[in-house]
This record gives C-alpha cells, sequence and structure tokens, in this order.
C-alpha cells in the first residue's frame, strides 16, 4: 500500500511504498477553506521503499497564513479518478470561507491574488459584470454586490460554476464569451490551463483545439435582455480587449465607476487608444505591478472616483 505522512514540526510530506513494484504518483493538494487546488506535483515510489520526503512549506502556496487547511490527494499516474492515500492538515476553522466546485486545475493561485492584493472596492450597490470568468473566483469575491453577471464561454466550466453559485440568488450565468458583435466563432481551448482559453488566434493557426461559440456584443445584449446597467466591470477575456471597448458607446461607460481590466498581447497603437479613451471619458487609470510591457501583458484598474482599496475579510 501506499501512505504518506505529514510531520507539522518538519514541515515536511513522508512517502511511502510497501508494494514490491514502483509506483508512480500523481499529488492533488486543495485547499480546505474554498476547496480550489492549489498544488500539482509528481512522484516516483521504488517498491518497498518508505520515509521519501517531500518539502511542504517550501513548495505549497497554502500555508496557515492564508488557508484554514489541505488535503492532500495522491493519485495512481495513469487512473486520475483512483485516490491511492490522501491526508487532512488542518490549521484552523474550514468552513468560515465560500466553497467552489472545481475539477482537478490549479485555481487557487487565481484567489489568493484577489486576497493578497489590493482591488478596486465593491459596494452592495455594485452591478458587477464579470467578462471571463473562469470558474468564478473573482464572481465570488463580488457576491456581496447587488447583482453579478458572469460570462464564461468554455462548455465545460459552466456545470462547476453552475453548481458554486446554485443557492445565490443575486448571481446569474452566461455561456457567453464577449466581443465587438454579436456571431459565432472558433474559441482556442487550452487543454492545460482553460483560463487562458481565447477568440484570439495568437498562434496563427489551427495549433490548439476549438470549438464555436456564441459571442456577444455586451451592450446590445444587455439592453436584449433588460439586465441591470453596469458599475463595475471586470474584463478578462483573453487578447480581445481592445475590440470589445471600441465597439462600446460612450454612454454605455455613464453608470461606470470602476473596471479591473486584463489586457493580452494588444499592440502599443491599440494600448494607448483604449486607455485614452478611457480617460477621455473621465477615468483615472493605475497600472498593476505585474504589467509587463515586453509581451504586452498586465491589469489595469480604472475609476472614476477617489477610493480605498478592498480586501477580503
Amino acid at each position: 500500500m501506499v501512505d504518506l505522512k505529514y510531520n507539522k514540526h518538519t514541515q515536511v510530506i513522508n512517502f511511502s511504498n510497501s508494494y514490491n513494484y514502483d509506483i508512480k504518483l500523481n499529488v492533488w493538494v486543495k485547499d480546505l477553506g474554498t476547496n480550489l487546488y492549489a498544488h500539482n506535483f509528481w512522484i516516483n515510489l521504488m517498491g518497498n521503499t518508505h520515509n521519501v520526503e517531500y518539502d511542504f512549506y517550501n513548495n505549497f502556496p497554502c500555508t496557515p497564513s492564508n488557508s484554514p487547511g489541505v488535503v492532500i490527494e495522491a493519485y495512481h499516474y495513469d487512473d486520475i479518478n483512483k485516490c491511492e492515500v490522501e491526508e487532512k492538515i488542518i490549521w484552523g476553522d474550514i468552513n468560515t470561507s465560500p466553497k467552489f466546485t472545481v475539477p482537478k486545475q490549479s485555481i487557487f493561485g487565481h484567489w489568493l491574488n484577489l486576497m493578497a492584493k489590493p482591488t478596486l472596492p465593491i459596494t452592495e450597490e455594485d452591478v458587477v459584470y464579470d467578462l471571463g470568468a473562469h470558474y468564478g473566483t473573482f464572481t465570488m469575491w463580488a457576491k456581496n454586490a447587488k447583482q453579478v453577471y458572469s460570462f464564461e464561454p468554455t462548455p465545460s466550466i459552466i456545470p462547476y460554476l453552475n453548481s458554486t453559485f446554485r443557492d445565490m440568488r443575486n448571481i446569474k450565468i452566461f455561456e457567453k464569451a464577449i466581443g465587438p458583435k454579436n456571431t459565432t466563432q472558433q474559441f482556442r481551448i487550452n487543454e492545460t490551463h482553460h483560463s487562458s482559453n481565447t477568440l484570439w488566434d495568437h498562434m496563427g493557426g489551427n495549433t490548439t483545439p476549438q470549438m464555436l461559440v456564441n459571442v456577444v456584443n455586451l451592450e446590445d445584449f444587455i439592453a436584449k435582455n433588460n439586465l441591470l446597467s453596469p458599475t463595475f466591470l471586470k474584463v478578462d477575456i483573453e487578447g480581445a480587449e481592445w475590440e470589445f471597448i471600441d465597439s462600446l458607446s460612450d454612454s454605455f461607460f455613464d453608470t461606470i465607476n470602476k473596471i479591473n481590466l486584463e489586457f493580452h498581447m494588444i499592440s502599443y497603437e491599440n494600448l494607448g487608444k483604449m486607455l485614452l479613451k478611457f480617460m477621455r471619458l473621465g477615468f483615472k487609470l493605475e497600472l498593476q505591478e505585474e504589467v509587463c510591457y515586453q509581451r504586452m501583458m498586465g491589469t489595469i484598474n480604472l475609476f472614476k472616483e477617489n477610493h480605498t482599496y478592498n480586501k477580503l475579510t
């Protein structure tokens, strides 16, 4: 049999293999506060070996400072549904945090970024549009707003979003991509990291799996479906930012006070046009630390009023 034990004094996990043959394990670490997977690694155990050490503290993003505990799940390398052994490590109250329904993908980092980095404040009067919701970390962050509309085009993600937010009546999920016009378009799937799924053909050809998805012009979609006007936009649409922003009328931004926008591989010209449009409409802007001009990627906070930054409590 395979066994693992955590030593809280040395912060080390000890793996043992009592089988008389070698075994390869696919190990997942899940945060018990949120049910989000935080880390994944492989380990090879020779037959009849004991106390193979793995340094927990220096390799895992979950620590007592940001997580109430974790569960370590070790699966047979060729069967992700066959759990050989699991071990729970509890540091605090695991029932105080919001719970997600997610597959085995490392998503905890998205939530950790929201906890660790300041973001624009969301109030109980805000109407939040989460454009590019992924598995809903930002939607969960905004759950106390008056209304949250979350848009995510990846079909395999939608059941997880519906399960996570099924009891939250102020959150509505739409299986739609956001673009400059209403159409259907090829959507490129990153099978390892769904957060990088995109309408944009950044590889210059059909090098990744694709599927047709429904794309909507947000301004038109809001009018046709009688949705509440946005006060807060979160935009993470993987390369379609400028075309989307350029498609919106100036009056669309009348009700919007705050925008959290990620840009991806945009040209200097289009980035300049986008920022000039926001400034002309009365927005102030702050570039986040992770902006990388060489790769033309980063996050911008835009706001019309002075604000104090929010942290989740």
